[in-house]
């Protein structure tokens, strides 16, 4: 008994020695980093939000990104098939993410449904860090993995967008032609910001799609284009293009930097520079002044071949008044235009004088890329949708007119003489003359006046 109860006593000794010399904080287990997928099954293209948790202790490698989501490669275990995401970790450990399957998610669960014992699910994979990792290459460092069951393995036919041109400098203005999506619906065409995937860069342009699902409409990256290439540029791993997205016009307008939720359809724009376009396209007239309804011959050079030019006569506050004529650039970038300017030049003229009379008259004729109308487009902080303005301003000249009405007639009120010669004398009689009509009716009406008062004291 008594060595039984020495026996006792010593292994209670130890197992109070093993637990004061334990380290602090082993007490209780460590949260593992876990994934959970929303939904959990689904089709191979679908979306997926993905949360994470237990990630307080997670100590990423230097250099390189931060934890990002992979799809795995079926049957490996380790090989990304396409980077999902990257993740941005919180203060308690966790993350939420939406990450698209698209192509890449059916092309996966088609790989998986031809092995002889199909899984029947993809795996998705949490990487803790450290560099990024391309398609076929083994992903180290897996901190968790989900798996999503597929329902399909093929995807069905989606709405596509060309971009005309495809590529091309990063403030271009670009043509988006669509195809497939749902009938007389109308959308919202997004720059995403490069490395995001999701992310809104700018509001390029609204579009309709028809009863057959098809739209085109033009949309100018402008400076927007360019500081996101520069953006894209800067990367570790560069793309090289910028992506246009398209979602639904029903949804709340999403601001810059915010989430495009719903994306139907994006398109790849292959930029050729990171910098805003130095403008070479000039402009010549021909006589350089003359009537407001005169013919005059327009030269433009610089321009870009091929690419069609309209020329149309800008009023006071650079209002476009209507368009002249349309005209297409040789290979060397040059065009001759021959246009009248009608009524229109004189009503522009009589504007001009309206509007103060100048000093200097004339009229200014722009060159402008040839676009159709834009479409309104909801943006953040407005009641109602507002059409987004493309640039599309090439050049411009003067005109200087000598006349405000057509046939050559030249109001005394609109231009005060110059020189010398029969059409100055011409023009000072008809001042004196005007003058002189309304001092005579003045005497009159003062006379008629004093007449009636003498006769009521009579």
């Amino acid at each position: 008994m008594k060595t039984h109860a020495v026996m006792v006593i010593l292994l209670g000794a130890i197992a109070l020695l093993v637990a004061a010399l334990a380290p602090p904080g082993r007490a209780a287990a460590q949260p593992q980093p876990t994934m959970v997928l929303s939904p959990s099954s689904g089709a191979c293209d679908a979306p997926v939000e993905v949360r994470g948790v237990g990630l307080e202790q997670l100590q990423v490698p230097e250099p390189g990104p931060g934890p990002a989501l992979y799809l795995l490669r079926p049957g490996t275990g380790d090989v990304n098939v396409e980077i999902l995401n990257g993740v941005a970790i919180y203060d308690d450990g966790t993350f939420t993410g939406s990450v698209p399957l698209w192509k890449h998610g059916c092309e996966a669960a088609a790989l998986d449904s031809q092995a002889e014992h199909p899984s029947g699910y993809l795996s998705f994979a949490l990487s803790g860090g450290g560099p990024t990792v391309q398609p076929g290459e083994r992903i180290p460092n897996i901190i968790a993995v989900a798996r999503y069951a597929y329902t399909t393995t093929v995807r069905p036919p989606q709405p596509t967008m060309v971009l005309s041109p495809s590529s091309g400098p990063c403030d271009a203005l670009l043509e988006v032609a669509g195809g497939g999506f749902p009938a007389s619906t109308g959308l919202v065409l997004y720059l995403v910001q490069p490395g995001s995937g999701d992310v809104n860069a700018s509001a390029l342009n609204g579009a309709e799609a028809g009863p057959d699902g098809t739209f085109s409409q033009w949309v100018g990256l402008q400076h927007g284009g360019c500081d996101a290439a520069a953006l894209d540029s800067q990367a570790e791993r560069p793309a090289g293009h910028l992506l246009i997205a398209a979602v639904s016009g029903r949804g709340a307008a999403v601001g810059p930097g915010a989430r495009i939720d719903g994306i139907i359809a994006v398109a790849q724009y292959t930029y050729t520079t990171t910098a805003p376009h130095v403008s070479t396209e000039t402009l010549n007239i021909l006589p350089a002044g003359g009537p407001c309804d005169g013919t005059v011959e327009v030269t433009g050079r610089g321009f870009e071949p091929g690419t069609e030019v309209v020329l149309k006569l800008a009023g006071p506050g650079d209002v476009t008044l209507g368009t002249l004529t349309s005209a297409l650039p040789d290979a060397d970038g040059r065009f001759v235009a021959h246009l009248a300017l009608g009524e229109e030049g004189c009503r522009a003229a009589q504007g001009d004088v309206i509007a103060g009379n100048p000093a200097r008259p004339q009229l200014t004729i722009w060159a402008e890329r040839a676009v159709a109308p834009s479409t309104p487009v909801p943006l953040p902080g407005y009641p109602t949708p507002m059409p987004v303005r493309i640039d599309t301003f090439l050049a411009g000249v003067t005109y200087a007119y000598t006349t405000t009405e057509v046939g050559g007639r030249t109001p005394p009120q609109a231009l005060p003489a110059t020189g010398s010669g029969p059409e100055q004398g011409s023009t000072r009689l008809t001042w004196l003359l005007w003058v002189g009509g309304l001092a005579g009716a003045g005497l009159v009406l003062v006379a008629g006046l004093l007449y009636g008062s003498r006769r009521l004291r009579g």
